[in-house]
């Protein structure tokens, strides 16, 4: 257990030191997509890809998990506000994906192929950084119940 230590305020107060938290909010956003890739005719795509690389597309209705990582702030005693933690990811993913087709209207899925990986990878790059004080730990990305994705950055 760790030992208390001596702050610098005057008269030698002692405090805890602050402990090491991982903070996790859940988002939900309805996106879809078509996993295939242009260069590819249809049926080299339906080989590699299948049913998710039909022409008409598919949506999903997605879970995202964020985890950021920093100290309790011991005025506040939280890791960061919650509140700008989902204003942070509403602006910066749920407004750009929610009930958007991903392969037209996202550029970056106009070349990329939006697979959860490939989308979970786009997700981390919009937030890291953006999570102040704390920092971004890791991501999950539920296409379905049972299929999710788990990135914690390079």
């Amino acid at each position: 257990m760790d030992q208390p230590h001596h702050d610098s305020t005057p008269g030698g107060v002692f405090r805890e030191p602050s402990p090491f938290m991982y903070l996790s909010k859940r988002f939900h956003f309805s996106s879809s997509h078509r996993m295939a890739r242009p260069h590819l005719s249809l049926e080299e795509n339906l080989r590699q890809y299948g049913k998710c690389a039909n022409p008409g597309g598919h949506g999903h209705n997605y879970l995202l998990e964020v985890t950021v990582a920093g100290p309790v702030d011991p005025q506040t005693g939280c890791v960061m506000n919650l509140e700008i933690l989902a204003k942070v990811v509403r602006e910066k993913v749920l407004d750009v994906l929610d009930h958007r087709n991903i392969n037209e209207e996202i550029p970056h899925f106009q070349q990329a192929v939006p697979s959860m990986e490939n989308i979970a990878h786009w997700i981390w790059k919009e937030l890291e950084g953006e999570v102040y004080p704390a920092k971004l730990h890791h991501i999950r990305l539920f296409e379905t119940e049972r299929n999710f994705v788990e990135y914690r950055g390079e």
